[in-house]
C-alpha cells in the first residue's frame, strides 16, 4: 500500500545518492571515467523512479490524513514545498 510506496521510493532515493556518490569515494575522474559516467545515469533513473512514487503519493497523504475541506490546502502546501526543496 501506501507505506510500501513511501519506503520504496526512499529507498530508490538512497540508493541513487550512494550510486551518485561512489565515483568520488572510489577516485574515479567524473570527466574522464566511462564507469563514473555509467554509475550517473543509472543514479539518475533511480532518482526518476522514485520521483513517481514521492511526488504521487502527495494527494493520497493529504486524502488520508486531512478533513475534506483541508485537503486541497495541504497537497498545495505539499507540492509547493517539493518544488522548493524542502
Amino acid at each position: 500500500g501506501f507505506r510500501l510506496a513511501c519506503a520504496l521510493g526512499s529507498l530508490l532515493c538512497l540508493m541513487a545518492s550512494l550510486l551518485r556518490l561512489a565515483p568520488a569515494l572510489l577516485g574515479l575522474p567524473a570527466q574522464q571515467s566511462d564507469a563514473a559516467l555509467a554509475m550517473a545515469h543509472v543514479a539518475q533513473m533511480l532518482n526518476a523512479g522514485a520521483g513517481a512514487l514521492c511526488m504521487g503519493s502527495t494527494a493520497r497523504l493529504s486524502a488520508l490524513w486531512f478533513p475534506d475541506g483541508e485537503r486541497t490546502r495541504a497537497t498545495a502546501a505539499a507540492i509547493a514545498s517539493n518544488a522548493l526543496g524542502t
